[in-house]
C-alpha cells in the first residue's frame, strides 16, 4: 500500500484521534510493505486505557518493511497513565521498519 502527499489535522477544541491499541494520527496500523511519504500530522492522540499501546502521532505499529519517507508531525501524544506502553512522537511501535 502507499499513502502519500497527505495532511491530517484537528483544530484546537475539536475531538482527539483515540483508541485502546495501535492508534495513530495518520494510520493506526500498517500491514507489512506500507509506504509513506510526504505526510503530515498536527493532531492530538490518545490513548484511552491504561494499558493502552502502540500510540504515535504518525503510525500506531509499523509493521515489518513499513517506509516512512520524509514525513513529519507535531501532533500531541498521550499515554493516559504510566502504565500505557510504545506511546512515541512518531511512531508507538516499529517492527523491522524504516
Amino acid at each position: 500500500m502507499k499513502i502519500s502527499n497527505c495532511t491530517v489535522s484537528t483544530s484546537v477544541g475539536s475531538s482527539a484521534i483515540s483508541g485502546k491499541k495501535n492508534v495513530g494520527g495518520l494510520v493506526g496500523h500498517t500491514n507489512g510493505g506500507t509506504s509513506i511519504t510526504d505526510c503530515s500530522t498536527s493532531a492530538v492522540v490518545v490513548g484511552i486505557e491504561s494499558t493502552s499501546s502502540n500510540i504515535g502521532g504518525l503510525v500506531g505499529f509499523a509493521d515489518s518493511n513499513t517506509s516512512i519517507v520524509n514525513s513529519i508531525t507535531n501532533a500531541e501524544v498521550y499515554g493516559t497513565d504510566n502504565i500505557a506502553s510504545n506511546v512515541g512522537g512518531l511512531v508507538g511501535t516499529a517492527k523491522a521498519s524504516t
